[in-house]
């Protein structure tokens, strides 16, 4: 997404999957690990399976040596603190044409979240593809969204009862509470009748 999003709204994470190698993988198979912003729904993601916190899906074409194949996921959010709207994917295995079992070169394919070098949103390593899984295990890859969210505050010093025609003064502060920069905003205050 591109867009802000809205709670209760829908976020579309493309995931794209490259094979760096020199011989043809088949059946990668690709964990996304919900966050508490996140809920998931079968109806919007035909070919992905909820397990516990996680969803799976599994890309069944061949994908030869310098090709790549994305796939997409459709979550709902929930939740609108920033951090919690982390989402992270990973390759989790992946088979040769054969069958046979794969073990990637820089990387270590499973579907455990927190066992990844790298993978910082906004980081250097974000969406990076070099490297020797040291800084970075690039089967791995975190993503987020973003949010508009303005809070108004009205506030006043006034603590004592006041007369007919007395002024008060009102503090109006807007706090930006999510993730977009915001300008050109604009308020209405309603007089009381």
């Amino acid at each position: 997404n591109t867009a802000p999003v809205v709670k209760n709204g829908l976020a579309a994470f493309r995931m794209e999957v490259y094979n760096q190698g020199n011989v043809s993988v088949a059946n990668i198979g690709i964990v996304n690990y919900l966050g508490s912003a996140y809920t998931f729904q079968a109806a919007d993601n035909p070919g992905w399976i909820h397990n516990g916190g996680k969803v799976y899906t599994t890309l069944g074409n061949a994908l030869p040596p310098g090709g790549s194949a994305s796939i997409e996921l459709v979550l709902r959010v929930v939740h609108s603190d920033p951090q919690a709207l982390i989402n992270r994917a990973e390759v989790y295995s992946m088979k040769d044409v054969n069958g046979g079992v794969l073990k990637d070169f820089d990387s270590t394919p499973d579907d455990e979240v927190s066992n990844d070098a790298g993978g910082l949103v906004y980081s250097f390593a974000d969406d990076w593809l070099g490297g020797d899984g040291t800084t970075d295990e690039d089967d791995a890859d975190p993503a987020t969204v973003s949010v508009f969210d303005l809070a108004l505050i009205l506030t006043t010093d006034q603590q004592l009862p006041v007369k007919g025609e007395q002024d008060v003064l009102f503090h109006l502060t807007v706090c930006n509470q999510g993730t977009v920069a915001a300008h050109d905003i604009g308020v209405v205050y309603y007089m009381p009748s």
